[in-house]
C-alpha cells in the first residue's frame, strides 16, 4: 500500500527537511528519482491551497439534494457546473499532479489517503486530469487508482495491526439496519422529523442477497432501535446502516444515526465499544462530516474506527437515497461477488456509476472507505 499524507507542515527549512525525510517512506519511486527540494515545495504549498479550494468544491458538493425522494439517480443535477469542475481539475493540479509520477503504475495497487482539515471534506476519487489535446472527459483520479483514506498515519497502523490479528474474512454476517420507525417525536437539530425510507427497505434484498440467510439479522421499522443494535452488532462482521443521520460540528459526540425512537450518538458507540466489525457501511447524509480539526473530523466516522471497526463506509454529503443503494449493490456485487478486496470493489463500484451518470460527482463520488488494508 501506498500513501499520500497531504498536511500542514511547519515553515522552518530544517523542519521541513526533517519532514522530507520522514515522508519518504510514503511514497514508493525508484532510487534516486525522489527529490527532497521538489518534496519541500510541494508541502509548503500544496495543502494550504488545497484547503482554499476544498472551502468552495465543498460548498457545491455539500448542497442539499432538493426532493431527494424523487431524484432518481438518472436525474439531472444542478450540482455540478463548470466551475465545480474546473475546481476539481486545480484541486488535481495543486494535490496530485506533483506526486503523480511516484504513484503506483499498476491501477490494482492501493493508494491511502491522509486528508488534513478541510481536505477531509473533499472527494479525492473526483480530483481530475484534464484531457488535455483529446476531445475526451476529464480522467479522475478513481481511473487509475484503487483509494483508501485514513483519520491518521497512527490510526492506520492501528488498525492495520489489529486486523492482521483476525482470521480471514470467508463468509461474513451481517447485521442490517434499514428503515427505522423514526416516529413523529423524534426530530433533527432543526426540530424537521425524519422522512421515512420505505425504497430502501423495498429495496435492500439485493444487497441481503450476497449474505448467508443464516448469518444475516435484519432490523427495521420499531425493532430498530440501539438497544437491539448494540446487542447484535459484536457478533456481527458487517453492520449495514441505512437510515438518517446528522453531524453536528458544534457538538461532534452528540452527532448521531436516526434509529426507531431515539439516536445512536457518537458518545453512546465509544462508550460501549460495540462496533468492532470488519466493516461499518453508514448509508446515511454526510456521515463522514463533523468538527475538522488538524487531526481529523470529529464525529461518526472517526468514532466507528476508534470503537474497533476495520473498515469504514461513509459518506461526505447527501447522496440520494437511490444512489446510496446503487453504489452499495455494485460495492457487495465486487466485494463478496467476485472477491475483490474491499478497496478495489468500493473502487469498482464508484466506477460503475461514474459510467452510469457521467459528469454528475455528487452522485458516485460521495462515499469514502476509510481502512480496507490487506
Amino acid at each position: 500500500a501506498v500513501a499520500v499524507h497531504l498536511c500542514r507542515v511547519p515553515t522552518g527549512r530544517a523542519e521541513l527537511r526533517a519532514l522530507v525525510e520522514r515522508f519518504t517512506w510514503l511514497v514508493e519511486a525508484p532510487s534516486g528519482e525522489r527529490s527532497p527540494a521538489a518534496w519541500t515545495q510541494w508541502l509548503e504549498a500544496a495543502p494550504s491551497r488545497g484547503e482554499a479550494l476544498a472551502e468552495r468544491i465543498t460548498r457545491r458538493l455539500t448542497a442539499p439534494v432538493e426532493d431527494e425522494a424523487e431524484t432518481a439517480p438518472s436525474a439531472p443535477l444542478t450540482l455540478l457546473e463548470a466551475e465545480t469542475a474546473a475546481v476539481l481539475r486545480e484541486l488535481y493540479a495543486i494535490l496530485i499532479a506533483p506526486v503523480a509520477a511516484w504513484l503506483p503504475s499498476q491501477p490494482e495497487r492501493m493508494l491511502t489517503v491522509v486528508p488534513h482539515d478541510a481536505l477531509f471534506r473533499i472527494p479525492f476519487a473526483a480530483l481530475a486530469r484534464p484531457a488535455g489535446e483529446s476531445t475526451g472527459p476529464d480522467r479522475p483520479l478513481i481511473e487509475d487508482h484503487v483509494l483508501t483514506y485514513a483519520p491518521s498515519l497512527g490510526v492506520m497502523r492501528l488498525v492495520r495491526q489489529l486486523g492482521r490479528s483476525r482470521p480471514p474474512l470467508r463468509s461474513p454476517s451481517l447485521l442490517a439496519v434499514v428503515n427505522p420507525a423514526f416516529g413523529p417525536e423524534l426530530t433533527d437539530s432543526a426540530g424537521h422529523p425524519f422522512r421515512p425510507l420505505p425504497q430502501l427497505e423495498a429495496d435492500i434484498g439485493h444487497v441481503l442477497a450476497f449474505y448467508d440467510k443464516s448469518r444475516t439479522r435484519l432490523l427495521a421499522g420499531a425493532e430498530a432501535t440501539p438497544t437491539a443494535i448494540l446487542a447484535e452488532a459484536p457478533v456481527r462482521d458487517v453492520v449495514l446502516f441505512a437510515s438518517h443521520a446528522e453531524a453536528l460540528e458544534a457538538s461532534p459526540m452528540d452527532s448521531y444515526v436516526a434509529l426507531a425512537g431515539d439516536r445512536l450518538r457518537v458518545r453512546d458507540i465509544a462508550r460501549e465499544q460495540r462496533l468492532q466489525a470488519r466493516l461499518v457501511i453508514l448509508g446515511a447524509c454526510e456521515t463522514g462530516l463533523g468538527r475538522v480539526t488538524g487531526d481529523g473530523v470529529e464525529g461518526l466516522a472517526r468514532m466507528v474506527i476508534a470503537a474497533g471497526a476495520d473498515s469504514l463506509m461513509t459518506s461526505l454529503w447527501q447522496v440520494p437515497e437511490l444512489a446510496t443503494l446503487e453504489l452499495i449493490h455494485a460495492f457487495h456485487r465486487a466485494w463478496l461477488g467476485n472477491a475483490s478486496y474491499m478497496p478495489a470493489a468500493m473502487r469498482e463500484a464508484q466506477r460503475q456509476l461514474l459510467a452510469t451518470h457521467p459528469g454528475q460527482v455528487p452522485l458516485w463520488a460521495g462515499f469514502i472507505l476509510i481502512g480496507g488494508w490487506p
